[in-house]
């Protein structure tokens, strides 16, 4: 079975890093402010300001920053594909459901 999951939006506060495990084929979008991003086997880093976006390659970390308070949007750009008896309702509860903070002060948010 292919599911769409559904687009989530962001706030993204000055300053705090928002990190992404595992995010490849994720599609992020900004839609108000500039945001730094960098991922883990990636050897340039990218400024995406509003109105632009990028697909996530990496399946390492991917690190979000913004300098000024920002807003975007979060969606795969490939269709998921759930295996018969796989436990995609916890991983997709996990996805729109990210916890919201760590050890360190970032927020994670895990992309399956």
């Amino acid at each position: 079975m292919n599911l769409h999951l559904p687009t989530v939006q962001l706030a993204l506060e000055a300053q705090a890093p928002l990190s992404i495990h595992e995010g490849r084929a994720t599609r992020l979008s900004v839609l108000e402010g500039t945001v730094w991003i960098t991922e883990e086997g990636r050897f340039e880093d990218f400024f995406v300001n509003a109105g632009q976006d990028i697909v996530l390659q990496g399946r390492g970390r991917a690190v979000l920053l913004a300098d000024r308070n920002a807003r975007i949007e979060v969606r795969s750009a490939e269709p998921v594909v759930v295996k018969s008896g796989s436990n995609w309702l916890s991983r997709l509860k996990t996805t729109l459901f990210p916890s919201h903070g760590n050890s360190q002060g970032e927020r994670a948010l895990t992309v399956f």
